[in-house]
């Protein structure tokens, strides 16, 4: 997984949502592990500084879900990532 290909959306300062779109090979990388029927892709992901919680949205041909897997190495990425937004910001 590359931490580049987590690219910043937005914020939510009432809960301190940090949302990424997720692409290039950790896209695809990440489709592959989470893949089920009539799924799209995996196209995002968001973590809540407040309390940690994160996700990742799997995109469906009609619809969303989004997911909390047990995934440390993720986890610890993104969350990397997510802080470091926090400094920039």
């Amino acid at each position: 997984m590359n931490r580049d290909d987590f690219v910043f959306v937005g914020a939510d300062a009432r809960y301190g949502d940090y949302r990424f779109d997720i692409v290039g090979d950790t896209a695809r990388e990440l489709t592959e592990r989470y893949m089920e029927q009539s799924m799209v892709g995996v196209t995002g992901a968001v973590f809540t500084m407040q309390d940690g919680w994160w996700g990742i949205r799997r995109q469906f041909t009609f619809n969303y879900d989004v997911i909390t897997p047990d995934d440390d190495e993720l986890y610890d990425l993104l969350k990397s990532v997510a802080f470091d937004r926090l400094e920039e910001d």
